[in-house]
């Protein structure tokens, strides 16, 4: 009651952009903030104007410097949402306004029993008591967790009980309109999705309904559903697993590569529907994949916004969920490399995302990556402590180091251990150690004696192993010259020994590069000196110069 009488009261005020603000009966009992038209400045009273204040915080500031307001006369006018947050109000085709600056600026305090809320970015006040009294009536009316499908997979199942129901289409009708008297569960009708393969999907307000009753009766807590639902909602975010799956590896528990990634048995993912077809539970119809899908690689991630308000399907490339997820799929690429250090080599089969809370699952189930063939050889024992260890040591590396040092000479390495032809693996194994031993020079002449010469001082303790690695990789330089200009070299067991030995030697030349942070000085180490990572020096984006 206080704050419909100070709405009628306040009548209108004017936000940071200048923007008039009206608060009153008509912006409903819970205090909307509505759009109005906005004055010409001359007709403003100078009492009523507003400074400009700044927008985004923290992280969110170079996000927020692209979003701009598309629909006023300024060219630099921001939307602002609760909790500081920016949002692209053109993009989002609805005007947020300010409640929180609002409030700030006539001075009033904020009763405890508000919960603000944003809907990519719409000032919002949820009424959690009203969703709560809908689901308990909705499980009074005989509501109950969908039943499970056999014929589907004990995955797809899974997933059914956690999002979706068995309810008599009269009650669920009953329980949608009563959500629908909440403004903000009202506007998931016109909210999209971000889907992490990209694009995004339409949410509607009976998916997230059934969403909403099925954990609420899953975990028989409807106030903590609401309340989580309702946080998530504030945030807008969302947090992720990122999941590759991998074959050419066997282990019997989870590994730990590096400080957010994990390698463990397909059957320890929690259950997804693409769990269950890597696993070869396939739905009806679906081809899935020849062989199960042993291993998988996951990390986890945060993306947000969840749902946004479109001018068109496809959200704004700044705000595209497929771009977070791209780099955790990249990081699990790194992390597939880095065990062929170890002589193992996983083929990549799928990826895919899913919801570490199945309640904030719109658009993340959206979408999967898949690569049903691939070429390995055997089943690989990955040996634990020497895996933790390279991975460890390989991801303390800054990320463009990793990138501009190792990322080729650790992908052409696995090319070349999966490839079946001899001339694939010569050319591949001759990127490899070129990209790894002569990245920093111009100079095209005597390429392979000079890739042959860094290569033995570096990983030589001695004269003998020393001309044993620049016999090897002189021999491994001419084959590779042969495949590139003829493509074909011989099948023999003499070239077989040759790429064999050229392929330990550049995974300890790695290793060895990857001991040393990628920092060596050439001159000294080609006149005899040791190796040492106290060579070299970073620039300021974290790259390294090497001495010629």
């Amino acid at each position: 009651m206080f704050w419909k009488t100070i709405g009628g009261l306040v009548g209108a005020v004017v936000d940071g952009d200048g923007r008039s603000v009206a608060l009153g009966p008509a912006a409903s009992p819970l205090l909307r903030v509505r759009r109005f038209a906005r004055p010409a400045a001359a007709d403003r009273p100078a009492s009523r104007r507003v400074p400009p204040r700044a927008v985004a915080r923290g992280s969110l500031q170079p996000l927020a410097n692209k979003w701009r307001c598309t629909d006023g006369p300024a060219p630099a006018r921001r939307a602002i949402a609760p909790e500081g947050l920016a949002r692209p109000s053109g993009e989002c085709g609805e005007y947020g306004g300010s409640l929180r600056y609002l409030i700030h600026t006539i001075g009033l305090p904020l009763p405890k029993s508000f919960r603000l809320r944003s809907v990519c970015g719409i000032a919002t006040v949820m009424d959690e008591t009203l969703i709560a009294r809908a689901i308990r009536k909705a499980i009074e009316g005989g509501a109950v967790l969908a039943p499970p499908m056999p014929a589907l997979g004990d995955d797809t199942s899974a997933v059914r009980t956690q999002t979706d129901i068995g309810i008599e289409p009269a009650v669920f009708e009953t329980f949608v309109s009563e959500l629908r008297a909440d403004r903000d569960m009202e506007k998931f009708n016109r909210l999209f999705a971000n889907v992490p393969h990209g694009g995004g999907v339409s949410v509607n307000l009976p998916n997230i309904a059934r969403v909403l009753l099925a954990r609420a009766i899953a975990t028989d807590d409807v106030e903590g559903t609401v309340a989580r639902f309702s946080s998530y909602v504030e945030r807008n975010a969302t947090s992720s697993l990122a999941v590759m799956g991998i074959s050419g590896v066997t282990l019997d528990r989870e590994i730990r590569l590096g400080p957010h990634i994990s390698l463990m048995p397909m059957s320890s993912v929690p259950p997804s529907m693409q769990r269950g077809w890597a696993l070869g539970n396939s739905r009806p119809g679906f081809a899935g994949f020849e062989t199960p899908v042993s291993s998988a690689l996951i990390t986890q991630f945060e993306y947000t916004p969840v749902f946004y308000l479109p001018k068109n399907p496809q959200p704004p490339e700044e705000m595209a969920a497929h771009i977070p997820t791209h780099a955790a799929q990249h990081l699990l690429h790194e992390a597939r490399n880095v065990l062929g250090v170890l002589g193992i080599h996983p083929v990549y089969r799928t990826f895919w995302v899913q919801p570490v809370d199945w309640l904030m699952s719109s658009g993340i189930t959206s979408g999967s990556q898949f690569a049903p063939g691939g070429f390995y050889e055997r089943e690989t024992a990955v040996p634990v402590e020497q895996a933790e260890a390279i991975a460890a040591a390989y991801f303390e590396l800054p990320a463009r180091r990793r990138n501009d040092w190792l990322r080729i000479p650790l992908d052409r390495l696995g090319r070349a251990a999966r490839e079946g032809d001899f001339a694939d693996r010569a050319i591949d194994l001759g990127i490899a150690l070129e990209s790894l031993l002569l990245r920093d020079t111009d100079d095209r002449g005597e390429l392979g004696f000079r890739l042959s010469l860094r290569g033995a001082w570096l990983l030589g303790e001695n004269e003998t192993q020393r001309l044993e690695i620049l016999a090897s990789l002189k021999a491994l330089y001419k084959l590779r010259s042969k495949a590139a200009h003829s493509g074909h070299v011989e099948r023999s067991a003499k070239t077989s020994d040759t790429i064999a030995r050229a392929t330990e030697i550049c995974r300890a030349l790695i290793a060895k590069m990857i001991e040393l942070q990628c920092k060596v000085d050439w001159e000294q180490i080609v006149l005899g000196g040791a190796p040492s990572n106290s060579f070299g020096s970073d620039d300021e984006n974290g790259d390294v110069f090497l001495k010629a």
